[in-house]
């Protein structure tokens, strides 16, 4: 195997594709059950997740994105798109009603906060609750809940869902630390 394939051996997933606007977006799609939809920050893709993924998908259904612009998704120019926070929102926003995903746990890395906070806050009312992960400056003093309609107790809980804290199977509780 190539060097430059040598990728694929550690991101053995099936690949899926949608239209977001006018361009290709790639995401991985494993497993079923309730929907975890992981969200990259910059300049990172899908395959930040791939351990996660594998942990999770045997107990949850995984969406992991790639931002137009990144991993393989479409590469457009700066001319024909714009890499600005309010289109990655706009993008992630439709990319949850294209897929018509429902009572999504939203897990976010770096940028990816900002992205899903701003569709959770702009009117996606499948994103349920929001898992933050290294989102750098972001608080919830500096980013607070934008729309109280949505079922969120606080930004970064869990909610209403329900939900057990998201640990692989097999890891253990170490006072709070996964």
């Amino acid at each position: 195997m190539s060097s430059q394939n040598n990728w694929r051996s550690l991101y053995p997933f099936e690949s899926h594709e949608v239209v977001v606007g006018r361009h290709r977006c790639h995401y991985l799609d494993e497993g079923y059950g309730p929907v975890l939809l992981m969200v990259h920050g910059n300049p990172t893709w899908s395959f930040y997740w791939r351990e996660l993924v594998r942990a999770f998908r045997d107990r949850y259904r995984v969406v992991a994105i790639d931002h137009i612009g990144c991993g393989l998704s479409e590469k457009p120019s700066p001319r024909d798109y714009s890499y600005r926070l309010g289109q990655r929102v706009a993008d992630l926003k439709q990319f949850v009603e294209t897929l018509d995903l429902k009572r999504v746990t939203l897990v976010a890395h770096d940028w990816g906060g900002a992205i899903g906070m701003g569709a959770a806050g702009g009117g996606a009312r499948a994103i349920l609750s929001v898992r933050a992960h290294e989102h750098g400056r972001l608080s919830r003093e500096a980013m607070p809940l934008v729309d109280p309609c949505l079922p969120h107790s606080a930004p970064w809980s869990a909610g209403r869902a329900g939900l057990e804290p998201l640990r692989p199977r097999g890891s253990q509780d170490r006072g709070g630390q996964t």
